[in-house]
Order: C-alpha cells, then structure tokens, then sequence
C-alpha cells in the first residue's frame, strides 16, 4: 500500500544471512585448515591430515618456497615429501607438532546433499550442492595445428594450419608422423591416442619422414580451440577464474559451491561436519 516499505532483498548462498547457520558444521574442520603461500604469494588452502605437521594440498599450484599460515597466525617454511599427479595432490611437511585434525569419512555424500568448504575464518568459505554422481573428468588435449589424411595406415599430414605451433615448428603437408617423444605411431589411430596423452604447453618431440630424411622436431602443444570451449573460457572469466589443473580426474565429488582458485585445497564437509574431500 501507499507509504508502506518492505524488505525486497532475499538471501543469498555467499552472504552472511546464508553462511552464518553453517559455523557448526564446520567449525572442526575449519581447525585444520592452512594458508599456503609461494615466494609471498597465496596460491591455495591446505588441509591437516596429521598432527605433527603433515598437509595435503593442490599440487599444480605449487612453486618455490612454500610457506604455510597457521590458524593461529604463525608461518612455517613447508616442504614437498609426495606428489600423486593423477589427483594434482601433494603433500607438505612443516615442523609443528600437537595440530588438530579430524578423522575422514568413507561415506560418499548422495546427489543433492548440502556441503560445506571450510576455510580459515569461523564462517563456511562457501556452500554447495551435490550435483552428479562421482565421475571423471576427461583431459583437454593439446593440439599442435595440422590436419591428417583419412585412412587407416601411417599418419600422414594433408594439411598445416597457418600460424599454428606445427607450422611454426617446419612441419609439411605429405609429412609422415612415426614416433611422439620416441614412442611409435604406426598408424593415425595410435597417433591421436599418443597426442592426447599431453596437454597445452607441453613440449613433444616428433619423429617425421621427408621422402628419404627422418627428422626430428620439437613442437609445442596449443590450446584447442573450439566455440563450446571458448565459450567456457569466456564464462570463466568473467567469474572467479579456474585452477591451473581443472581437467584429467579419474574421479571427482563434484558440487556446484563457487569458490576462487587461490581457495582450493581445503576440507569439504557434509551437514554433520565429516570431512568427505
């Protein structure tokens, strides 16, 4: 009616009004949650996984001279003892002994359940939902720029793109393609399966045949470039960004929580405050 006002905002995920209920959820896990710094700057959060200063991590963010911020302020060089590529993992040491930590469950949240991530602050660092079942996430293979012959048999070159890294690197159409960094390619099947194996930036080392020369070439892999995957560049960012390892998990609990790269690497509870990631 005339004169009348009323609160029209509603409550949003990241806000306070939101957030604020969850402190109980996460309030142990939030114990066991570290800060990990390289050369000064904050690449990733990281979780106590023992008492006397063990730390698992994200190992892709990782750079020279790893500090790790306690919850109580102090700041302890930390050092790599593993690293489990496969689940961009690492584990660090520092020397502090008596931290807490708290026992993980084996119990796999179901699709819809509500979860927390716990960060440093007495609040959830943000809250989300599972979305799908547990399932991979496949690699995005480089390319290097070229084009290969339809057929079955050796991994002939019918095209070089313009400006593209083979094109840079002198490789020719009616190039024959046999080794990738000294492995065989006997065919164009095997070729492709041989080039997915790396990703974009990575250096390869391709075996060519040139009429009677056998050459040896070193190209750098690209980015593949696609409207559905410059699409999801674009929508990323214009967001908080991604992590420099997104892609090539076996296995992922996959939640649909927002949170920034530099925020990755710490617990993820269920509404009864178990760590289930």
């Amino acid at each position: 009616m005339k004169g009348e006002t009323w609160r029209n905002a509603l409550p949003v995920r990241e806000g306070p009004d939101v957030k604020t209920p969850f402190r109980p959820v996460v309030a142990a896990a939030n114990q066991c949650v570290v800060r990990v710094k390289c050369d000064g700057r904050e690449v990733a959060l990281g979780t106590i996984v023992g008492p006397d200063g063990w730390i698992l991590t994200k190992a892709s963010e990782l750079a020279s001279k790893i500090v790790c911020r306690l919850r109580d302020g102090r700041e302890l060089e930390a050092r790599v003892t593993g690293i489990l590529a496969t689940l961009d993992l690492a584990m660090l040491k520092i020397d502090a002994a008596g931290l807490p930590s708290i026992p993980w469950t084996q119990q796999q949240p179901d699709v819809g359940q509500w979860l927390a991530t716990a960060g440093m602050d007495d609040d959830p660092l943000a809250l989300g939902i599972v979305s799908v079942p547990r399932r991979g996430i496949p690699p995005i293979g480089g390319v290097i720029g070229i084009q290969l012959a339809e057929n079955e048999g050796e991994a002939c070159i019918e095209k070089v793109m313009p400006k593209s890294s083979a094109e840079a690197a002198g490789l020719k159409a009616k190039d024959v393609i046999t080794q990738i960094n000294g492995q065989s390619a006997p065919n164009t099947m095997e070729l492709r399966n041989l080039m997915r194996r790396h990703r974009p930036g990575e250096t390869i080392r391709i075996t060519v045949k040139r009429g009677q020369q056998t050459l040896e070439i070193t190209v750098k892999m690209m980015k593949l470039s696609s409207p559905g995957l410059d699409r999801q560049t674009q929508m990323n960012s214009m967001g908080v960004g991604v992590s420099r390892r997104s892609d090539d998990f076996p296995s992922v609990l996959q939640h649909d929580t927002v949170v920034k790269p530099a925020d990755c690497g710490g617990p993820v509870v269920d509404l009864s405050g178990r760590i289930v990631g």
